[in-house]
């Protein structure tokens, strides 16, 4: 059974009981128990690492110098697609789309 809520009497009783005891008065309490304190050693690595991300997410998604001269050479008729390079880029895309996407594990 569980007693939740203040009890006047109970309590009544214990400082009457505290009060006809002088030595219970008189003692010192217990001091409370140091703190723990956690603590987090990072590795060097583990610091490289968080720098490196620092410095990505800093640096642009695009590359604007490179789409401007793309764009230009464009417009100039100048730019020469190499269809047999992207024809390789899409296929090796699929292959590693149907690999990851059809595990077994």
């Amino acid at each position: 059974m569980k007693i939740t809520g203040k009890n006047p009497l109970l309590d009544a009783s214990v400082k009457l009981q505290e009060s006809s005891r002088p030595e219970l008065k008189a003692r010192p309490r217990k001091a409370k128990a140091a703190q723990v304190i956690d603590r987090v050693n990072v590795s060097g690595k583990a610091k490289k690492l968080a720098n490196l991300r620092k410095l990505v997410e800093a640096s642009p998604d695009v590359r604007e110098e490179k789409i401007e001269r793309i764009k230009n050479a464009i417009d100039e008729g100048k730019y020469n697609m190499k269809s047999a390079k992207i024809a390789e880029g899409i296929i090796k895309n699929a292959i590693n789309f149907y690999k990851t996407s059809h595990r077994t594990d």
